[in-house]
């Protein structure tokens, strides 16, 4: 699964990750959306953040052409709550 175990991946409603992997760009949305904040983290392999992102509305499209290949560890956080995802860049 491209959820992270340990999270429980109802966690924020309609959440989208695409496409997984990647070498251009990431796209992330929530299919609800409402006025609190979002914010959205990409990690490296070694918890440095290489993103980061907080807005009111949660439909990004992360660059990620320039980042060396490998997986990543992509967070969103809303409402005190957070979702991890794996991320493989080729």
């Amino acid at each position: 699964p491209d959820y992270m175990p340990g999270f429980d991946e109802s966690v924020i409603e309609g959440l989208l990750v695409y496409p997984n992997p990647s070498s251009g760009d990431i796209t992330v949305s929530v299919e609800k959306q409402d006025s609190e904040m979002y914010s959205v983290t990409l990690l490296d392999a070694f918890g440095r953040a290489v993103f980061e992102k907080n807005e009111n509305s949660c439909l990004k499209n992360i660059t990620i052409s320039n980042l060396s290949q490998g997986m990543y560890v992509l967070q969103v956080r809303h409402k005190n709550r957070m979702h991890a995802y794996k991320v493989v860049i080729r």
